[in-house]
């Protein structure tokens, strides 16, 4: 995956709007310690990075933190797995996880990475796609690769971690209470259908699987790309809904110790 291309293509259309909605949802964070886990190129970490006491960007990928690095220095960006964080005990006071747990190794131990590094009362906040289904793009880009023998379960896999009741049951397991979640609907924009599966392609890890496929394969994945999303394209270009829940949540005070609030 390359992070210039997610940095240029995913983040203006994606990830920047639904951060926005996410930091919204939760508690403030000026003047607060405030951790991003699973930040790639730290679009979350940087809209708080003005205001906020300090911030702290984690990722497995060095690249992506790289390019977060040259784009906001003032954060501290870290390499480490988000089920092993290295980081020390209650030394957060907010902590955000925006489209990243679904793709760590063990959700319900990165949930747990996360309550121990929030002091208590901390605040915890997640952003997960929907289901595919309410993704109509993505749901027609899998289908397209399926059809031509590709990998279309890698466009599925950011959906997977979909439910909402598994979620709060994951979270509240973690060490979690007063679990709220809502959801929002983001609504990208592309140049064409053709132009979106280039650009999924390039920002995502599809590229190897999409440029493995032969020229005639991936042309007639883009004309059924194209006539499957011929009622979303209007005269500035391909748009589609694609819903994510939002939730946050409080760490809960291990017994005898007091708990404050954000």
């Amino acid at each position: 995956m390359d992070p210039v291309a997610y940095e240029r293509h995913l983040v203006p259309t994606l990830f920047r709007p639904l951060a926005g909605a996410l930091l919204a949802a939760g508690p403030p964070t000026a003047g607060r310690r405030v951790l991003d886990v699973a930040c790639g190129t730290g679009v979350v970490a940087r809209l708080v990075a003005g205001t906020a006491a300090s911030v702290t960007g984690v990722d497995v990928n060095p690249a992506m933190l790289a390019l977060a690095a040259r784009q906001e220095p003032g954060v501290s960006w870290v390499h480490g797995d988000a089920a092993a964080l290295p980081l020390p005990d209650d030394a957060f006071d907010v902590a955000v996880c925006q489209q990243g747990l679904q793709f760590t190794s063990d959700p319900a131990a990165a949930l747990r990475e996360l309550r121990r590094v929030l002091r208590p009362g901390g605040a915890l906040g997640l952003a997960l796609w929907r289901d595919v289904a309410r993704a109509p793009g993505f749901d027609a880009y899998a289908g397209a690769l399926d059809r031509q023998g590709a990998p279309g379960d890698l466009m599925r896999r950011p959906f997977a971690l979909h439910s909402h009741e598994e979620v709060v049951a994951l979270v509240t397991a973690a060490g979690f209470g007063d679990v709220q979640g809502t959801t929002c609907v983001v609504r990208p924009r592309f140049p064409s259908a053709r132009a979106f599966f280039a650009q999924q392609a390039a920002a995502s890890p599809l590229a190897a699987p999409v440029a493995a496929m032969t020229p005639a394969a991936r042309e007639a994945a883009v004309r059924d790309l194209e006539a499957r999303l011929a009622d979303r394209v209007d005269g500035e270009g391909l748009s589609f809904p694609v819903e994510s829940h939002l939730f946050w949540a409080r760490a809960r005070r291990p017994a005898g110790r007091p708990q404050d609030t954000p």
